[in-house]
Parts: C-alpha cells; sequence; structure tokens
C-alpha cells in the first residue's frame, strides 16, 4: 500500500492505492497567490503548501497505517530557496510567474542556443533560471542557498531537512539542466547570476529520497510526466493531448536528437517529445464569459461560467451552423476573427461549436509534425478535464486529424502513474 501525493497548480491530492487500485482520494485546494505589487510576479507561500501536504498525508496514514512507501508528483519549473541554516524558505516561484519576460532576450544570448536546446524544456519566462535572474541582476545572493524544485522542498521538509534532491524530469523542468549530459549546466548557472545555488542531487525515480515517521520518501515526478505515464500500455503508437487550462501534446519516443520539439526526460531510457503553448479551456472562456454576460444583462445579475458551460452541455446538440473562428484567436498569432455571421446562426451553441471547431483545425498542424516523425501513430489520446467530454470535440478531432481519438475512463492520470511507479518498485 503506498500514498500518491499530487501537487498541481489549482490542487493537492492525495490517494491511497493497493497495486493500481485506489482505495481513496481526497483533494484541496492549493494556497492561494500571494499579494504582489506586481502582476507579473506569481509566489506562493511555499510553508503553507508543505503544510498542506504535510497534514493530507498525516490524514491519510490515520485511517491507512500499514503505508509502505509516498510517492509525489509536483507541478514544474518553479522553484524554493531555503537557507542553510533552516530558516525561512523564500516564496514558491511559480511556473506562471512572467517577471522576466522584458528580460528574456538578455537570459537567451546569456545563455546561449546550444544550452537552451539541452535544457529539456522549452525556453520562457516561468523558468526557474529566468525567474531567478529577473529578481537577482541587480541584487544578487548574499550567501549560499539551498535551490528546490517544488515537489523537491516538500521532500525536504518531509524529510526533516535531509533530502535535498530531485527527479530528472523536475530538474530539466527549471532551466538548469543538460539533458545530453545527465547533469546540471553549471555555465548556465553562472551565467543567469545564481552561482550561490546548491543545487539538488538528481535521482532516480526507484531511489529513496528519504522517510517521512520511517516511511519511505520518493520523487519528485514531473507532473507532465506522471500523467502520461498514469495512461499504462494506452500511449503505444499514440499521441497524447492532454487538455486544461491549456494544452499539452506528446509521444514517448526511443529516438533522442529527431525533432526541434522539446525532449522532457521521461522513464525506462525514453524521453517525451512535447509540444506546448497549445490551445485549452482557457482559450473558450472569452467565448463563455460573453454568454454569461448577455445572460447577466437580461437578468440583472451575474451569471457564473460553470453556469454557462452545464447549460450549454445539457442544452441542444451542437452545432456551428457554418460560423467560423479563426485558430489564430487562440494561439496568439493574429487576431480573433468570427466569420461567416448569417441571419440566423449566431447563437450560445453555434458559438461554443464553432470554438471546439477551432481548436480542432489548430491540433491538426500540431499532429502532422507528430506524424512526421512517427508515421505509424493511429490514435490520439484524449486526456483532462471538461473538454475531453464534448462528444462533439472528440469527432472534429478525429475529422481533421484523421486519427482514432480515445478517451480512458479513469481520471487522475498523475496519481495513477505514481501508484505505476510504485508497482514496479516493489
Amino acid at each position: 500500500m503506498i500514498l500518491a501525493i499530487d501537487v498541481g497548480s489549482t490542487y493537492l491530492k492525495c490517494a491511497v492505492f493497493e497495486g493500481e487500485q485506489m482505495l481513496e482520494k481526497k483533494s484541496r485546494p492549493m494556497p492561494s497567490r500571494l499579494p504582489a505589487g506586481e502582476d507579473a510576479r506569481f509566489e506562493v507561500d511555499a510553508t503553507a503548501i508543505a503544510a498542506l501536504a504535510q497534514e493530507m498525508i498525516d490524514d491519510a496514514l490515520m485511517r491507512f497505517p500499514g503505508a509502505g512507501a509516498i510517492y509525489l508528483d509536483s507541478q514544474m519549473h518553479g522553484y524554493v530557496m531555503t537557507d542553510l541554516a533552516g530558516g525561512e524558505p523564500s516564496p514558491y516561484v511559480s511556473w506562471q510567474d512572467r517577471l522576466a519576460e522584458p528580460e528574456l532576450s538578455e537570459i537567451a544570448l546569456r545563455i546561449g542556443p546550444e544550452a537552451i536546446r539541452r535544457m529539456g524544456t522549452r525556453f520562457k519566462a516561468g523558468l526557474c533560471a529566468c525567474s531567478f535572474f529577473a529578481r537577482h541582476k541587480g541584487a544578487p545572493l548574499g550567501e549560499d542557498r539551498l535551490l528546490h524544485t517544488l515537489g523537491g522542498y516538500l521532500l525536504y521538509r518531509l524529510s526533516g531537512g535531509t533530502a535535498h534532491v530531485c527527479h530528472e524530469s523536475m530538474a530539466a523542468s527549471l532551466g538548469l539542466y543538460d539533458c545530453e549530459a545527465h547533469d546540471w549546466n553549471r555555465e548556465t548557472q553562472r551565467r543567469v547570476g545564481a552561482e550561490r545555488l546548491m543545487l539538488p542531487r538528481v535521482i532516480p525515480h526507484t531511489e529513496v529520497a528519504g522517510a517521512y515517521r520511517g516511511i519511505p520518501l520518493y520523487g519528485d515526478i514531473g507532473d507532465h510526466q506522471a500523467s502520461v505515464y498514469g495512461l499504462g500500455e494506452d500511449t503505444a503508437n499514440s499521441i497524447i493531448l492532454t487538455l486544461g487550462t491549456a494544452g499539452i501534446l506528446c509521444m514517448p519516443s526511443n529516438r533522442p536528437g529527431q525533432s526541434e520539439m522539446e525532449e522532457r526526460p521521461y522513464f525506462h531510457g525514453q524521453s517525451l517529445l512535447t509540444k506546448t503553448r497549445q490551445p485549452g479551456g482557457r482559450t473558450l472562456d472569452l467565448l463563455v464569459r460573453f454568454v454569461g454576460d448577455c445572460a447577466a444583462l437580461v437578468t440583472g445579475g451575474p451569471v457564473e461560467a460553470q453556469a454557462v458551460w452545464e447549460a450549454l452541455q445539457a442544452g441542444p446538440p451542437l452545432d456551428a451552423a457554418g460560423l467560423h473562428i479563426t485558430p489564430e484567436y487562440f494561439s496568439g498569432g493574429g487576431a480573433g476573427v468570427i466569420a461567416s455571421i448569417g441571419a440566423h446562426n449566431l447563437t450560445p451553441q453555434s458559438l461554443l461549436a464553432a470554438g471546439l471547431d477551432a481548436l480542432a483545425e489548430a491540433y491538426e498542424k500540431a499532429v502532422q509534425e507528430f506524424l512526421e516523425i512517427e508515421p505509424k501513430v493511429s490514435r490520439l489520446l484524449l486526456c483532462g478535464g471538461r473538454l475531453t467530454k464534448w462528444g462533439y470535440l472528440q469527432q472534429a478531432l478525429a475529422r481533421r486529424t484523421g486519427l482514432s481519438v480515445v478517451c480512458p475512463a479513469r481520471q487522475d492520470e498523475a496519481l495513477y502513474g505514481l501508484a505505476r511507479l510504485a508497482r514496479e518498485r516493489f
């Protein structure tokens, strides 16, 4: 029996597994973003996150005292710093932080294209390497500090300060790693002014990181990799489309260096060919808010987005009725356009249908890049939340891509991914 901890951006989940059978799952909202004078800052109280995780683990252990291991995955790219004396940690600087956006050109020049190519993640403002530079460019650290991934910080706290480690999937998410050398890129560390950061030891997923109340700790695994691994054998001959707030396309690969895509570390010698910055639920929010605002204008009271989604799902079958929305509206590559409006086709149902058609059109182009690498792919695995349940979107994706679209029955793929790793270990 094991505990599986999934530290997401919105929720922290704790599940109990016997083999790969989930016996219990509890979910709590993550601590809120700290108030900041700058909108670009996205920081969260790291101590509050650790306290929440420990509280949920202790609660589960009261009912399942026979747990033999604790496995953990977490959101990627962000970081926490602690001092060597064990004082208060820095806030958790999230992957959603945008403070480095004005500095990206300078950081790219400092790091160089070869280091960026080898880091195992897309170069962006939310990487630890970039957000650290933006904060400390004019205020370098005056003393050595321990650097932690978010999951690594939880392992550090749970182990009583003995585990200063992280998994390669998390190391690569920071922008300070060299995936081809399987080691930290010390030159990148120097060029972003992070010489005084003591980087964690990178461990395999099979190595015990430490112990909490005598129970071995394992992790920390990147939440994306854990989710894909939770699909099990279904990933064979498949492209995986994870649809949440945004979208991620990926495909396990045994052949590194075969494309210009991100190559994220995975398991058993494989990498995940990955395309991020894809459209997802957030990109339809404008349409849903518009419908809600129209309803509020008539009713005189606010209409929540969730209520609009539920009404559309329970209403008549979706039909775009000739309406067309450009995919560029979602990708940020151009102006949003709603075209082919007729005398009778501008309805809430047709707006949503056209939006879902536009998502499918955008993914058609992205899927083609994967098919050029692996022509034998025959399926598109659709994972995630609310959007994946829309039969209209599934049909549009199948029509556009020519692939069989499959929506796995079980949810919480990341938790099941941790359970699968545990089952292989034990």
